[in-house]
């Protein structure tokens, strides 16, 4: 629906254009040209992240006033005509460029928020065990103990904790300590 709306009310400016140019007035055969080429400028703006709409809208606004014109006799219609093909091949170039930008920008967007998740996991684990860190224990914890309440269930903690911790340190090194907590 949103493309064929697009679609139709450029085809109703591209035709309608025509029925205001009133013949052999050449300063408004030029302004009515310029709103449509500033019209074809403002939907490639508008609608770049949909190439297939832009080309097809910026044609479809632009196709009868350049044939329309391309097929009058005199220079000045004709050099317009000239100017609205190069206008529409400079808009095909600047469509497809920022169509390559909208996707890097999406999938860019998309690692990140990727990256963001891993790190808000990292930032729950102890690297050292892989084990959930006091940061997880408390947002866990909570979640946990509202949910109890709202049940009206017991609940249970259990601590585990090393004694004479140091004295394996001291012993055997920090790397010694690394393995026996990982043990």
């Amino acid at each position: 629906i949103f493309i064929a709306s697009i679609m139709l009310v450029d085809l109703w400016w591209g035709f309608g254009s025509l029925l205001l140019l009133p013949g052999n007035q050449l300063i408004v055969d030029a302004v009515v040209f310029a709103f449509v080429m500033l019209m074809a400028g403002g939907h490639t703006a508008s609608y770049s992240a949909h190439p297939f709409t832009v080309v097809a809208g910026v044609l479809c606004l632009t196709a009868p006033i350049t044939v329309d014109f391309g097929l009058k006799p005199d220079m000045f219609h004709r050099a317009m005509a000239f100017v609205a093909v190069m206008y529409v091949a400079a808009s095909l170039r600047s469509i497809r460029t920022l169509g390559y930008f909208f996707g890097r920008t999406y999938r860019l967007a998309h690692e990140l928020g990727q990256e963001k998740a891993r790190a808000e996991q990292l930032a729950r684990v102890d690297f050292l065990t892989g084990l959930a860190n006091r940061r997880a224990f408390y947002e866990q914890g909570e979640r946990e103990l509202s949910g109890l309440e709202r049940s009206a269930r017991p609940a249970v903690v259990v601590m585990l904790d090393i004694d004479h911790f140091k004295a394996i340190n001291d012993r055997f090194g920090h790397a010694g300590g690394d393995a026996a907590i990982r043990a």
